[in-house]
């Protein structure tokens, strides 16, 4: 099953940047969009054939907004959480299905200044409690924009960034909590998926802002991930990694510190061959 997650930022403006094609190459069985600014109807939405459209739009024209296509008749479809404070954005929408429930989200932001960091907070009480009550039904599946930077890698610059919308410490703990009480089983995107997933948009911005070095160093980095995911992928996924993914990416990070660009491709080679010979009995650096 492919599940997609999308904050549009303004869905008509993105159906003139490749949205149908997108969606036309990609087919997934569910598509959840964030930030719609939209209403049903407002614009043709050229999906491949059979698909079913579901709405939550804000009463706030051109503000906030979710869609959901997916490919599968639900069971049932929610939109809000039951609760009037929160229920006129438009930020959340669920879908039954026999098997499991699919929640789309997007979290309030907590605005400039703070200014909504209470709601916010409200929000994050209330959704929790939300996501557990489906959760005590059947398995819960949850994507979306939750308008936080969890930890301090998903960030470039954590530091200047704290206390900034989105990254104080009152809605990090919020995630803690709703990770803690409704999921169990955890995956980290980044070793997982290599550091391009972070790292290209940085470089870009990089780019964008004039700092040409640094955002060299990061393409470059991205490149190496690339590589190294690639060589890895296939055992990963069987549970069989020549090297765990964070064992590679602190490799190529000591190299960079140690030797520069060059040290990022030598060190996680020589670390992967030295565990090749490790594992053929050749030398033993560790049990």
């Amino acid at each position: 099953m492919k599940l997609i997650s999308w904050n549009v930022n303004g869905l008509r403006a993105c159906l003139g940047k490749g949205f149908p094609d997108f969606v036309k190459k990609e087919l997934p069985d569910i598509l959840a969009l964030q930030e719609v600014k939209m209403e049903e109807g407002q614009a043709q939405i050229p999906l491949p054939p059979g698909y079913h459209s579901y709405w939550n739009s804000a009463e706030k024209k051109g503000y906030s907004g979710t869609a959901v296509f997916t490919r599968a008749e639900p069971l049932a479809v929610t939109r809000g959480m039951g609760i009037d404070r929160h229920d006129h954005e438009g930020r959340l929408l669920t879908l039954e299905f026999p098997d499991f429930w699919f929640v789309n989200v997007y979290t309030p932001n907590s605005q400039q200044e703070l200014a909504r960091l209470d709601y916010r907070m409200e929000w994050e009480e209330d959704f929790r409690r939300y996501l557990v009550g489906l959760d005590g039904k059947k398995p819960v599946i949850v994507c979306g924009d939750m308008n936080v930077a969890h930890q301090d890698i998903d960030l470039k610059n954590p530091g200047p960034n704290r206390n900034s919308a989105g990254f104080t410490q009152q809605e990090r703990d919020k995630l803690t909590a709703l990770l803690a009480a409704v999921f169990t089983a955890l995956v980290d995107a980044l070793p997982v998926l290599g550091t391009g997933t972070v790292l290209f948009p940085w470089a870009l911005g990089c780019f964008l802002m004039g700092n040409m070095e640094q955002g060299l160093a990061l393409l470059v980095l991205y490149a190496v991930g690339l590589i190294v995911h690639t060589l890895l992928e296939p055992r990963l996924l069987a549970g069989q990694a020549d090297l765990p993914p964070i064992t590679a990416l602190l490799a190529m990070y000591l190299g960079f510190r140690f030797l520069g660009v060059g040290g990022m491709i030598l060190f996680p080679v020589v670390l992967l061959l030295l565990k090749q010979f490790q594992d053929a009995g050749v030398i033993h650096l560790w049990k």
